[in-house]
């Protein structure tokens, strides 16, 4: 697989992203496929120099031989370190030279989560990312630590987050949602109508903000 496509050769829209998006999550309900929408839509976040490889599946584990502890040491230079042990991200936005045997520190880590939703038709009850983001608490504590910035997203609401001067998780950006709220039920949602709603660009546009932040001078 090639990780380093033109960015002109990968972009998607809205309407593929979502469609997509909708039958991974029906079809398999696991988190590891939504790599087929979440890789496509973090390289078009990428900035010159600066590459997305996906490292969710990196994770060393087990009694260690000479081989797998060098396979360790690179996943504590990928990783975000949490006490004795450290955070595997899903996602690292690297320098364009970082390759598997050369691996960098990186710029910014992102984390996807499996969406809680039920699909019916064209509405989907929907449980927010931000019900939920306390629940990992200290995996993205660790990432912010590593790299200033987390990206957490489960593919319809995306979340930019940092900490203030006390601990505290808080946002960064303003949070990204591809859905709608029904009138009635603040749980239903449904995706825009519009074909590249204003909320699709700002994805990238928001990554690209903190990778040019980040990206040393």
């Amino acid at each position: 697989m090639d990780f380093e496509k033109n960015r002109e050769e990968i972009d998607i829209s809205f309407e593929e992203y979502y469609n997509m998006l909708i039958e991974i999550v029906r079809d398999t309900s696991h988190e590891a496929y939504m790599m087929d929408v979440i890789l496509p839509l973090l390289r078009m976040c990428c900035v010159d120099d600066i590459k997305v490889v996906p490292v969710f599946d990196d994770r060393a584990v087990g009694r260690k031989t000479n081989k797998e502890r060098k396979v360790l040491d690179r996943m504590k230079t990928i990783s975000a370190p949490n006490g004795s042990s450290y955070v595997v991200p899903d996602y690292i936005l690297v320098p364009k030279d970082y390759s598997y045997d050369n691996p960098k520190k990186p710029l910014l880590m992102v984390e996807t989560k499996l969406p809680n939703i039920v699909i019916k038709d064209d509405s989907l009850l929907y449980v927010d990312l931000m019900d939920s983001i306390r629940n990992y608490d200290s995996q993205i504590k660790a990432e912010i630590n590593a790299c200033k910035y987390v990206v957490v997203t489960d593919g319809f609401t995306w979340l930019f987050l940092t900490k203030d001067k006390n601990g505290k998780i808080i946002k960064d950006k303003e949070s990204v949602s591809l859905l709608r709220k029904g009138k009635r039920n603040r749980k239903i949602y449904e995706a825009s109508k519009k074909v590249n709603p204003p909320e699709w660009k700002k994805i990238p546009e928001t990554i690209k903000e903190l990778l040019k932040e980040l990206k040393p001078k």
